[in-house]
């Protein structure tokens, strides 16, 4: 079963996928020979006939000068973390790029420095020859009825019969610029991949396995493989049933009160399109985004600064939300009035009521972690540990394992003062891949003037600010490496225990603290492979996932599959495995027999037909005892107080 769904980059997969097909475009180029593109009166040889693309009969040929690197380009460059010394080394002069009207890549080319001015038209029409029959977008092979193109040189060296091999007719009017109309935008939908052989869809069409519709081939050999793979528990046929349980959960996962879930929760979702479209492309949503990600650029490390310098204030993004000030100011400002305990919020409708958000605010995909921090605090653990009293503590330390990304999006953790304002938080985030620089340091979440700050703790009293705060610790190591007081909670988003070493040690330290722990999955195939590295680790178990109403909106597209899988999906907590010395207190431990045993009430004779028991029970469902029992079970009680 596939268990990297929901932790693999994809970006990885976008880049690819990408070459995939530039590879398949250029041996399909050279595969042809000068005699078989060209007919015999010496003009392009016409293509099989292919159907008329329907959902979008108009394409457009974007033509980009990748020569020299803009000013506008430059700023994003630094955000993607790439180097421009680097750039300078390529040789490519030009990008083609077709899309379909919807804005969907069908194909694209590369021109390198020396044919700049010199464009063949064999290329050309290779280029589209090859979208129509292999397009790297979703679809089978199809051509367009119309091809707009965005160069003037292009559109006058195709302006002849070069298109009417094709079938497709040259637009009298070409384009400038890179959109061909106001609002177009790239989509970037997922480019899935036989499980077997991970052919592309390009490649070769794909299929779901008849029973379970979960996993896809693309032919009968592959299938074959699958099922009969060794050992057995790793087959599909092993496996198909339980794929098959999964995939009926997919719309209970979907079933979320917002606007736009019909979007977000399809199989296709794509989400470049859901953010370009929203303009959400700064603050914290560029942890979203594939094309435009730097891991910690929202913060800098607190420097040592003399007590009478200014405040060492960490570099978080002045706006975190992005355009989406209105939440924003709503989330900086206290609600009247607090959830009850007694009644707390279970599902976003209840929070989005509460808080007075508007269903179409996407607002929920920033706030998926506190809430479920929330939700485990007042719903979990008050289920599954009642005897630790979380609802009465006027304190918690709870410490975040592998929490990476979730550090690079702090102040949204501030929700939890607002949702349990009687408690006092103290957050320690742990992970190999945190930042050294932050390792030891100590940091406070406060409001300060309206707005959510995140400032050194030296420096915090000097700044009028709300008394309420919380106090976040960064550890850059191991958890099992990390030496600190045993904290009330333990709480993991994206563990993936099956992906990480570390957890081999991690675990068995959880199990010596036996302390409350929760960890969060994106699908239940990740809380399957969990459950197998928790019993080889500690030999111990989980409890059954359970689906947490609080996950991330925005659904994780699998390239090999259409499992259902998003961020914060499901809930369960670790059971530890009894120490021997408990196990031995237990078995050495006489069994004693209670004086007045209760009888389960399923086992009691049926009540007469006037309703009365029968005698030998009485009416608070205790066994009646004879006098000689009554007098023997005094005598025992005697003894064992000796």
């Amino acid at each position: 079963m596939e268990t990297v769904t929901g932790y693999r980059d994809p970006l990885i997969d976008f880049c690819d996928a990408m070459s995939r097909w530039f590879c398949c475009y250029r041996a399909a180029v050279c595969g042809r020979t000068k005699e078989e593109s060209r007919g015999a009166d010496g003009n392009v040889k016409r293509c099989p006939r292919l159907p008329v693309d329907q959902a979008s009969p108009h394409w457009f040929l974007h033509v980009l000068d990748c020569s020299p690197v803009s000013a506008k380009v430059k700023p994003r460059l630094s955000l993607a973390s790439l180097d421009q010394s680097d750039l300078a080394e390529c040789t490519v002069q030009r990008l083609f790029l077709v899309t379909d009207s919807a804005g969907v890549p069908l194909g694209f080319d590369l021109l390198e420095g020396g044919t700049k001015g010199n464009v063949p038209v064999l290329r050309i029409v290779g280029l589209l020859r090859q979208c129509m029959e292999a397009p790297l977008g979703r679809g089978g092979a199809r051509r367009p009825l119309t091809l707009t193109v965005g160069d003037r040189q292009i559109h006058r060296i195709l302006s002849g019969n070069a298109l009417s091999a094709l079938r497709v007719e040259l637009s009298k009017q070409c384009f400038t610029g890179w959109a061909p109309k106001e609002g177009f935008a790239l989509r970037w939908p997922p480019i899935r991949h036989c499980h077997v052989c991970k052919k592309h869809a390009f490649e070769a069409p794909l299929r779901p396995c008849p029973k379970c519709q979960a996993v896809l081939y693309c032919s009968e050999q592959c299938v074959q493989a699958d099922w009969s793979k060794s050992p057995a528990d790793v087959s599909h046929q092993h496996c198909c049933p339980l794929l098959g349980k999964f995939m009926s959960h997919c719309s209970q996962l979907a079933d979320m009160p917002f606007t736009y879930s019909a979007e977000t929760t399809s199989p296709d979702f794509d989400v470049e399109h859901f953010l370009s479209s929203r303009g959400l492309n700064s603050g914290y949503w560029l942890q979203q985004s594939m094309l435009v990600h730097s891991a910690f650029q929202e913060v800098e490390p607190v420097r040592k600064q003399p007590r009478e310098s200014s405040p060492a204030e960490l570099a978080a993004p002045r706006q975190p939300f992005g355009p989406l000030q209105e939440s924003e100011m709503m989330l900086s400002c206290s609600p009247p009035t607090a959830p009850s305990l007694n009644t707390p919020l279970v599902s976003w409708l209840q929070y989005y009521k509460w808080r007075g958000f508007e269903l179409s605010s996407p607002v929920a995909v920033l706030l998926s972690c506190p809430l479920t921090i929330y939700y485990i605090i007042t719903s979990l653990v008050p289920r599954n540990f009642p005897e630790l009293n979380i609802l009465k503590k006027q304190s918690l330390k709870i410490h975040i394992i592998e929490s990476e990304r979730e550090f690079n999006m702090l102040l949204t953790f501030w929700e939890l003062s607002d949702l349990l304002p009687h408690v006092t938080f103290e957050l320690l985030f742990v992970g190999e891949k945190l930042p050294k620089d932050y390792d030891e340091q100590q940091l406070l979440l406060q409001r300060k003037d309206g707005h959510v700050t995140l400032e050194s703790p030296s420096m915090a009293s000097e700044e009028k600010t709300d008394k309420k705060s919380i106090r976040v610790r960064i550890c850059s190591r191991a958890y099992h490496l990390f030496q600190g007081p045993k904290p009330n909670l333990v709480i993991g988003f994206r563990s993936g225990f099956g992906l990480g070493d570390s957890w081999l040690s991690t675990l068995p330290r959880l199990q010596a603290l036996k302390v409350p722990a929760y960890f969060c999955e994106p699908s239940e195939v990740s809380c399957v492979s969990s459950q197998q590295v928790m019993s080889t680790a500690t030999g111990g178990s989980l409890s059954p996932p359970t689906l947490n109403p609080f996950h991330c909106p925005l659904r994780i597209t699998s390239r090999d599959s259409y499992l259902p899988c998003y961020s914060n999906a499901f809930v369960f907590h670790l059971i530890y495995k009894p120490s021997p010395a408990a196990k031995r207190d237990h078995a050495t431990a006489a069994p004693e027999r209670p004086l007045l045993p209760h009888v389960n009430a399923a086992c009691l004779p049926s009540a007469s037909p006037s309703g009365a028991l029968q005698e030998d029970v009485s009416k608070d469902g205790r066994v009646k005892l004879s006098r000689k029992e009554r007098k023997q079970a005094a005598r025992n009680t005697s003894r064992r107080r000796k």
